[in-house]
């Protein structure tokens, strides 16, 4: 969702979906702000989180990592 309240949606084939945190480790506090969470597939990528608070990012990028496993695994197990 932007700060006006529009909301902007976008699809990716979970096969090839992957989740990226940029940088990987936490900068020093000062630069935190910067860090983003990066969904992407053939070329198309979108930031997931953007105004989540910086701690809160490394979380939810793993999280999400996790939740792609799984579905993939149910995927190919069925």
């Amino acid at each position: 969702q932007t700060p006006a309240g529009n909301r902007l949606q976008k699809s990716f084939p979970i096969g090839w979906l992957r989740v990226k945190l940029t940088p990987p480790e936490a900068p020093v506090m000062a630069g935190r702000h910067q860090q983003k969470i990066i969904l992407s597939s053939h070329g198309e990528q979108a930031e997931i989180g953007k105004y989540l608070h910086p701690a809160e990012k490394a979380g939810l990028s793993r999280e999400l990592g996790a939740m792609i496993d799984r579905a993939r695994a149910t995927r190919d197990a069925g």
